[in-house]
C-alpha cells in the first residue's frame, strides 16, 4: 500500500530559502526540503534529467514516470493514464 501527500507551499514558506534560490530549479528542490522537514519520505518525481540531479544532490529521493512504472507496474496499472 502506498500513501501519498500532496502539499503545498504557504507564503512564508515560499519566502523561506533553505538553500540559494537562483532559478526555478532551485525554486523546487527547496519546496522538496521544506516537505521534508515534515514528511520524512518525499519523492520528486520527474523527466528532467538536470532537475533530478540538483535534487538527488540535495538529499531528496528522485525517480522519473517511466523509472516507477517499471518497477511498480500493478500500482501504476491500477491507476490509468
Amino acid at each position: 500500500m502506498y500513501v501519498t501527500h500532496d502539499s503545498a507551499q504557504s507564503a512564508i514558506e515560499a519566502a523561506q530559502h533553505l538553500i540559494e534560490v537562483d532559478c526555478p530549479d532551485d525554486s523546487i528542490v527547496n519546496c522538496c526540503l521544506q516537505l521534508q522537514q515534515h514528511v520524512p519520505n518525499v519523492m520528486l518525481v520527474t523527466n528532467d534529467q538536470n532537475l533530478r540531479l540538483k535534487a538527488n544532490a540535495s538529499a531528496i529521493q528522485v525517480s522519473c514516470r517511466s523509472d516507477l512504472m517499471a518497477t511498480y507496474p500493478y500500482e501504476f496499472a491500477a491507476l490509468g493514464d
